[in-house]
Order: C-alpha cells, then sequence, then structure tokens
C-alpha cells in the first residue's frame, strides 16, 4: 500500500513538474538585422550571426572578457569601438533594439555628454547614456518624427549587468524602453523607418569617423531586428540568451551560420 502511495505521489509530482516548465516565446531569426553576439573570445572580428553578414570590426582593442552569456567586449572609454558595416531600412514599421550593458559610470558621472552603446551619425536608432537629461535612452527616427523613451539615472545601476531593449511598433504607434524585461517608458510614435546607418557599438561615428562618445563597460549579445519583440519575447532573451532564444548557434570561423531549426519548426 505505502509503495503503491509512493508510486501515485511521484507520477503526480512528475506530471506537475512537466506542466510547471515554463515556456519561452520563438523568434524567428529571418526578422534579425544582426547579431553580434561577442564569443569569438579573440580577434579583430565581431561576428553577426544573423543571415546578413553584417560582420564588425574589432577597434583599438577593447578586451575579450566573460560576459552575460558566453564572452563580451569591455570597453575602455577611451578609443574602443566596434564599427558595423552599412545597414539599409527600408519600411520598417517595427524594431527591436536591445543589448546587455555594464555601466562603469552613470549618466550623471559622464565627463561628456553622451555614452554610445549603439551610436550613429544618422540616428535612426540609437541606444546611449545621455548626461543632460540624466537617462539612458533609446532613439528611433521615423517619417514621423524621433522619440527617445529613458531609464533615469535612479533606476539604474552600475558595475552589474543590466538588459536594455528599445521597441519601436508603429502598429500601435509606440516607442518604449524596457530594462531587465519590465517596461520603463514609452513615447507615442508612428511612422517608418527608412534610410541608411552608418552604426557603431561602443561609439558614436561611422564609417570612416569621426568617432566620438566612447562607451566605457561592457557590452554583451547586441541585438537589431526590424520587428517589435513582445515582452515576453523579451523576457525570452533575458532569461535563455540571443542563441537559444533565436535558435541559432555560433558562427563558425569560415563565417557560415550553423542554424538550429528544431525550436523554429516546433512553432
Amino acid at each position: 500500500m505505502k509503495l503503491r502511495l509512493l508510486l501515485i505521489g511521484v507520477t503526480v509530482l512528475f506530471v506537475f513538474g512537466i506542466l510547471t516548465v515554463p515556456s519561452y516565446a520563438k523568434i524567428d531569426p529571418k526578422n534579425c538585422i544582426g547579431v553580434w553576439l561577442f564569443d569569438e573570445g579573440s580577434g579583430e572580428i565581431a561576428k553577426d550571426s544573423s543571415e546578413n553578414k553584417n560582420d564588425g570590426k574589432i577597434m583599438n582593442g577593447p578586451k575579450w572578457v566573460d560576459g552575460k552569456f558566453g564572452k563580451a567586449l569591455s570597453f575602455d572609454g577611451v578609443d574602443d569601438y566596434v564599427n558595423l558595416p552599412t545597414i539599409v531600412s527600408t519600411n520598417w514599421s517595427g524594431l527591436t533594439l536591445m543589448a546587455w550593458v555594464w555601466l562603469e559610470l552613470l549618466p550623471n558621472e559622464l565627463s561628456s555628454s553622451y555614452d554610445e552603446i549603439l551610436g550613429s551619425t544618422q540616428d535612426l536608432y540609437d541606444m546611449y547614456e545621455d548626461k543632460g537629461n540624466n537617462e539612458l535612452r533609446v532613439k528611433v527616427t521615423t517619417t514621423a518624427g524621433a522619440e527617445r523613451p529613458g531609464i533615469p539615472t535612479a533606476q539604474l545601476q552600475k558595475k552589474q549587468w543590466l538588459h536594455i531593449a528599445g521597441i519601436f511598433d508603429s502598429s500601435a504607434g509606440k516607442m518604449m524602453i524596457y530594462m531587465n524585461g519590465k517596461l520603463i517608458d514609452t513615447h507615442n510614435l508612428s511612422g517608418s523607418i527608412n534610410g541608411t546607418q552608418y552604426s557603431s557599438i561602443g561609439a558614436q561615428g561611422g564609417p570612416n569617423g569621426p568617432f566620438t562618445d566612447y562607451h566605457k563597460g561592457l557590452i554583451d549579445e547586441v541585438a537589431l531586428l526590424n520587428v517589435a519583440l513582445s515582452e515576453n519575447e523579451i523576457q525570452s532573451v533575458m532569461d535563455k540568451g540571443l542563441k537559444a532564444s533565436l535558435g541559432i548557434a555560433a558562427v563558425v570561423h569560415s563565417g557560415k551560420l550553423a542554424t538550429t531549426w528544431a525550436n523554429i519548426k516546433a512553432k
């Protein structure tokens, strides 16, 4: 009798465990414009793990360090950056720009006006610390204008990993910024994103400079998508990392993308 009750109890716990395993959103990698995992751990190329081969050139020796997932790059705030190739946006009605960041300085502690996590000269999309407004912001410029939702310094922490995501959703008429999976600020924004952007990770400028507003701190798992991810999808990326969330493997040195489609096909 005791054995029978024990077996029933184990079965119930097993079934309960299966039913309570957290489910994660599956994100289509075809919506990725660029995914820079920084998992190479050495070398001067930051591979793009999307299908677009927007590989970045690592400039002036940022250091390879342990990241939130795998490896990351440490920027000295003096002259380090990753130069990205030209990216053309045509009638994007949505955008997601996200990264894991480690701030050595809060916005009100900056010696210059800005600290760029992903910067550009065109400002179609940007992620940066803003000293004058005392916030970490994501900016998006569309055919209808520009908005800069931000996270106040009082809500930021330095010397620890923070997941930052900027989301533009034209259908909802919203531009939003999330920190660690939680919505912090929302602005109204419609229109579409059009144009050519020269971007850099860790600095403002491109493709040939001048470069300014260098980031001081660490950056890991930068992603740019031409769709607006949901809050559930953002949290999935936070919890599992980009590789698992997108169903991709790291780019091998030959430059070919090894893709695991099992979780995409199961959608």
